[in-house]
């Protein structure tokens, strides 16, 4: 099975690393915990603010820049990886990701994705780095996806899955914690990769 996967909030879960990083910038009151403000209420919360969307942009670039390393590979994500193994599955990760954020051209975030998943040891278990696709726009990233010819593709954006481009062909499994039931019922949701793990065994 041909097997593509999304990296940011599908493999790498930055929830602890928005919090944390937009208090030391002083975007958010200190009291604030991960309980009541994940990532979307924290980007609800800076872009009200004065001059709030160069803010947003400012800590994303730190999240997905320097502060990548404090960021955690998602509960379940490597069992699913071993689950596979015996399978003999081609792995590909295909992200949507800038070479550079709006905010500072110096910081490199393909350079700071791959270096993550280094520090995983995902690059000397389960998967290859020449698999490891970053792509500039949508359009690129649903192209990669249908010229790799992916049997499935796990994504957190429903948007992605409901755009007209996204091959017809593609097994699509939304991963998200947010009830999202009005959407094609050809996308398959589920909340963890837990249960992710199970339905693909299952196909």
């Amino acid at each position: 099975m041909i097997i593509g996967i999304d990296f940011d909030n599908t493999i790498i879960d930055y929830n602890n690393v928005f919090l944390d990083t937009s208090k030391s910038m002083g975007f958010l009151p200190q009291d604030i915990s991960v309980a009541n403000f994940g990532k979307e209420e924290i980007r609800n919360f800076i872009r009200s603010l004065d001059k709030g969307e160069t803010k947003w942009q400012k800590l994303q670039a730190q999240v997905y820049g320097p502060q990548i390393n404090k960021a955690s590979i998602m509960d379940g994500f490597l069992q699913f990886l071993y689950s596979r193994q015996k399978y003999d599955d081609e792995i590909y990760i295909i992200s949507h990701k800038s070479l550079h954020p709006a905010q500072d051209e110096n910081i490199n975030l393909r350079q700071y994705a791959l270096e993550w998943l280094e520090s995983q040891n995902l690059f000397h278990t389960y998967l290859s780095r020449i698999n490891i696709f970053f792509e500039s726009t949508r359009r690129e990233k649903l192209a990669r996806i249908q010229q790799l010819k992916c049997h499935v593709f796990i994504d957190d954006l429903v948007e992605i899955f409901m755009d007209p481009r996204f091959p017809s062909l593609t097994y699509k499994i939304l991963l998200t914690k947010n009830s999202l039931n009005c959407f094609s019922p050809s996308i398959i949701q589920f909340d963890c990769w837990d249960k992710i793990t199970q339905h693909i065994l299952d196909l």
